[in-house]
This record gives C-alpha cells, sequence and structure tokens, in this order.
C-alpha cells in the first residue's frame, strides 16, 4: 500500500508506523486521508484527518442507549461503510469514532467510566486533537462516550469543541462532525 510518512517520502509498504497516512478514494465523499494512530499485532487503527460529515449521535433527543445503539453507529456500519472501495472493506474488521480516553487519556479528577484504550499518542499534543471539515473550519466532533455520571442520566455525548478540549452536547445536536476511525487488518 502508498503511504506517506511523517517526513511527506512516499513509499510502498505493508508494515506501518503511527503517523503514517494513506488516501482512500470514498464513493461520495471523494479522496480522504487517514493517519495510523495505533499498530497492533491484529492491524493499524487509522483516523480521518477531517471531519467528513455533520450528524446527530441520535436523531431522538435522547441517549438511553449507549453509543453501539445510536443511529451514528448504524450510519457509520451501513452508509459510510458502503463508500470504501472494495480492496479495503476486505480489511475493515471495525469502524467506528473515537472515545474520550483514546483523545485524552485519563485525568485523574474525572468520575466517568472508559471505554476504549489508551490514548492515541498523535493526541498527546492539542494542535492534534482540533479538527477541520472540509472547508477548513475547525469544528466540533462526536464521541463514543456518554456525557454522564453513572447515578444520573442525561442526553448529552462528549465531543470535542474547535479548540480541542472536551465538551458535551445533546445528542439531536446535528452540527457535530463526524471523524471516523477505522481498524485494518
Amino acid at each position: 500500500m502508498q503511504v506517506v510518512r511523517t517526513n511527506k517520502t512516499i513509499i510502498e509498504t505493508e508494515e506501518f508506523k503511527i503517523g503514517d497516512q494513506i488516501k482512500v478514494k470514498l464513493k461520495d465523499f471523494g479522496d480522504v486521508t487517514l493517519t495510523a494512530q495505533k499498530i497492533t499485532d491484529d492491524g493499524v487503527l487509522f483516523m480521518f484527518d477531517r471531519v467528513i460529515t455533520s450528524s446527530f449521535m441520535n436523531e431522538s433527543s435522547t441517549n438511553s442507549v449507549d453509543y453501539e445503539s445510536s443511529d451514528l453507529f448504524k450510519w457509520l456500519h451501513t452508509e459510510l461503510y458502503e463508500q470504501f472501495p472494495e480492496d479495503i472493506k476486505k480489511h475493515i474488521t471495525d469502524i467506528s469514532i473515537p472515545t474520550y480516553k483514546q483523545i485524552f487519556g485519563v485525568y485523574d479528577y474525572t468520575k466517568f467510566e472508559f471505554i476504549g484504550d489508551e490514548q492515541f499518542e498523535l493526541m498527546k499534543k492539542g494542535k492534534n486533537r482540533i479538527f477541520f471539515d472540509l472547508e477548513d473550519k475547525s469544528c466540533w466532533y462526536w464521541l463514543q462516550d456518554l456525557a454522564y455520571d453513572k447515578l444520573q442520566s442525561t442526553n448529552y455525548f462528549e465531543v470535542v469543541d474547535g479548540y480541542g478540549e472536551l465538551n458535551k452536547t445533546y445528542c439531536d445536536d446535528d452540527s457535530v462532525g463526524v471523524v471516523p476511525i477505522i481498524f485494518l487488518h
């Protein structure tokens, strides 16, 4: 696969490093760039470099369901998945959006339960948490995590705001961006 390394060198390789970038042509979204965020023995986790669309988490203003039961989760696994070329689709083992922990790591003061795994190395720099849409405007984007204490339910999900900081918004806010992540084996 053709890869762009952090020093902007273009090489052919199947051995990825964190920071390597690949370009993929999606049917309706055109060419997109994805950056390797995590390397495992089972494959590579890539994150889109831009917000590709804005969407609600749930069409109704409730999060009585978790991320895996959300409308956005369904959209990612159906409509977005179908956008990929066949040679990439056969290697996708997961398609999602990032978790709080992948973007921010764990802070001692929080009382939330985290899902996912360790913070992406590239996200340790605050500037890397700021994402832009196709018109080069910084924008908010969804995280998988419900923004609530286990003792108290709300209709919020966590988001990253245009400054790369943690925030929250209603699940039916359709102005929030989507930054997909995919795992390729």
